[in-house]
């Protein structure tokens, strides 16, 4: 049981180690980009965003809330559902529906 136990200790540190070096990799090839595109900034300036800026509506820039429906307590909804006419829960269905 002890030999068992130990063959999957090591295979659980075989395979964390190349996670790790897998990682590592990882981790040199996204700062080799980063270093890139700082390179790209820095010999471009600042130019490409004062064009897009410039190109750019200010209109479309400016997001407003979605305005959420004023919600009523359960209770309220079931008693006016409960009061509906069958013709009425037909039509509340179907423009719900749409």
């Amino acid at each position: 049981m002890a030999k068992k136990l130990a063959s999957v200790e090591r295979e659980f540190i075989d395979y964390l180690k190349g996670e790790v070096a897998f990682a590592r990799a990882e981790y040199a090839f996204l700062k080799g980009k980063v270093e890139r595109l700082e390179l790209a900034t820095f010999k471009h300036g600042n130019e490409i965003a004062r064009d897009y800026a410039a190109r750019t509506p200010i209109e479309q820039t400016v997001v407003e809330p979605p305005k959420e429906p004023s919600k009523k307590p359960w209770k309220q909804v079931k008693d006016e559902w409960e009061s509906m006419t069958d013709e009425q829960k037909e039509a509340a269905i179907a423009k719900g529906a749409n």
